[in-house]
């Protein structure tokens, strides 16, 4: 019988040239809006896969 347990979960992390890059830091599945709505505003963007970790976690304002 097998033991143990993995949980898999996604984040977002959305970016377009010239706004600033939306990322959700979540590290529980519950975090998680499959229907999230993001508004970007214009700034400077980075890649998502930089590596680099936003300033701090953007959220839309309904799910926190």
């Amino acid at each position: 019988m097998p033991q143990g347990s993995q949980t898999h979960f996604r984040n977002w992390c959305v970016e377009k040239a010239g706004y600033e890059t939306y990322e959700t830091l979540n590290r529980e599945p519950s975090g998680f809006d499959g229907k999230a709505q993001v508004r970007l505003r214009a700034a400077e963007s980075r890649p998502c896969n930089s590596g680099q970790l936003p300033l701090a976690p953007r959220r839309h304002p309904e799910t926190g």
